[in-house]
């Protein structure tokens, strides 16, 4: 193979190599025969396997922050990434460098080119592989946190074994692969749960997770019945000063049945789903009783009246008060977290009295676009529709879109910086923009309207 130098470059091959980004392979047999002829171990002293239709990557993301400011060697698997391709691999919560990417590639590509007429490989599966090798043989870690791709049972990082499993939500979504019912997508997400290991459930997952747990004769945690997060009955908005986020506080409590409290405080408008704040802490707080990877309390207690301060996570109904309008970033792309924006935006349209409502909008043809788009459009005054066709095999184009909401007031453009600079020619103070519907839509903009 020439040698290549560039992350760019790589990723270009690596495209080229696989299977299509846009082709999605389950089954575990090609990852774990390329692991064995890379000699992959496990690849931290704990890991942890998160699943679920909606909450993920805030998870992940959450417990590699808690972990790593406490001192600990963390890393992070997620996909897909929002801005920048070195996203997808974290270590001690830092964006893993081009370099060790290069040299990852160069090994898998290796034994790649050797064997793949044996095994042909997606390239999820491909980049998997090459984050796993990192894990192992650039570091000493104390805890890896996965996030799943697409279910569980059958997706690449399940076939590392894990200490943890958390599964966040279920909902509709993936049904051509994960099966058209609530308890199927459950039964496939529960495949991540390992014998005798410890799992978390959010709140109102299907009975086919709790059965597969008990098979496994796992520890069962469930949100709302061994632990729960409460608006604080002393709940105080206090004030701070900042000029691009909301600056009011809310403060709840956690509580569990070990008679642990800790008191949040976190803005009036964050985007952080609270569950997933109370499944991290769970997870903490289930370590620290085990005697593993132990975060004091009065750490935990200074992280978590400071939450916003300690923690952030863009594009996750983001919301920002700019100096000539308000934004919105949300990468909400099936229906429930659209039925979660909705809510967001309803409580936003009614603490604010927003003259008008924009929206930038792409999906992906996987998704229930026209379920989505005609359950947003009583808080949307204008839309501006995106054709991701034209840079994703898998994407709706614009005209499909504007189909699915006939009666409302629709543009279409090719790409969200044509949404972008339409719209804020008449956008003022009194109006919110709102981005979503795939990450694909809100990265074309992420770092351009701020």
């Amino acid at each position: 193979m020439e040698n290549l130098v560039s992350l760019d470059k790589w990723l270009e091959k690596i495209e080229s190599l696989t299977a299509s980004d846009s082709k999605i392979m389950l089954g575990l047999e090609r990852v774990e025969f390329y692991s064995k002829k890379l000699n992959l171990g496990k690849p931290a002293k704990q890991v942890i396997t998160v699943a679920g239709t909606n909450g993920k990557g805030t998870t992940v993301k959450l417990l590699e922050t808690l972990y790593s400011k406490a001192g600990y060697n963390t890393a992070s698997f997620i996909s897909p990434h929002l801005m920048k391709f070195n996203e997808r691999v974290s270590i001690n919560n830092n964006f893993i460098s081009d370099d060790k990417l290069i040299q990852a590639f160069n090994a898998v590509s290796k034994v790649f080119l050797e064997y793949q007429r044996e095994y042909k490989i997606s390239y999820f599966e491909f980049v998997f592989l090459s984050a796993w090798y990192i894990y192992y043989n650039f570091y000493n870690l104390d805890l890896l946190i996965l996030e799943v791709g697409l279910g569980g049972r059958l997706d690449a990082v399940n076939i590392i074994d894990n200490d943890f499993s958390i599964i966040t939500s279920v909902a509709l979504d993936h049904q051509k692969f994960l099966g058209n019912t609530l308890d199927e997508i459950a039964y496939e997400k529960a495949g991540i749960i390992k014998i005798n290991s410890t799992v978390i459930f959010g709140d109102n997952i299907p009975d086919t997770a709790f059965k597969q747990a008990q098979k496994c004769k796992a520890k069962i945690k469930v949100l709302n019945k061994d632990f729960s997060i409460i608006l604080s009955s002393k709940n105080k908005l206090e004030t701070k000063l900042d000029t691009k986020l909301d600056t009011k506080l809310e403060k709840y409590i956690y509580k569990d049945k070990f008679n642990n409290k800790f008191n949040i405080n976190i803005e009036f408008n964050s985007g952080i789903v609270l569950d997933n704040i109370a499944i991290c802490l769970k997870l903490v707080l289930v370590n620290n009783r085990n005697k593993n990877l132990i975060l004091s309390e009065e750490y935990l207690n200074k992280f978590f009246s400071n939450f916003n301060e300690n923690f952030k996570m863009p594009a996750r109904a983001e919301f920002l008060k700019l100096e000539k309008f308000n934004l919105l970033f949300d990468i909400a792309h099936n229906e429930h977290a659209i039925y979660n924006l909705f809510k967001k935006i309803s409580n936003l349209k009614n603490k604010y009295k927003f003259n008008k409502v924009y929206a930038i909008c792409g999906m992906l043809q996987d998704k229930n676009a026209k379920k989505c788009l005609t359950h947003m459009t009583s808080v949307i005054d204008s839309w501006g529709l995106i054709d991701l066709s034209l840079t994703n095999s898998r994407g709706h184009n614009s005209l499909s879109l504007q189909n699915f909401i006939p009666d409302s007031n629709t543009y279409q453009f090719d790409k969200a910086i044509e949404a972008f600079n339409y719209f804020k020619e008449e956008l003022t103070t009194d109006d919110l923009l709102v981005v979503f519907g795939s990450f694909y839509t809100v990265s074309q903009l992420y770092d351009k309207c701020i």
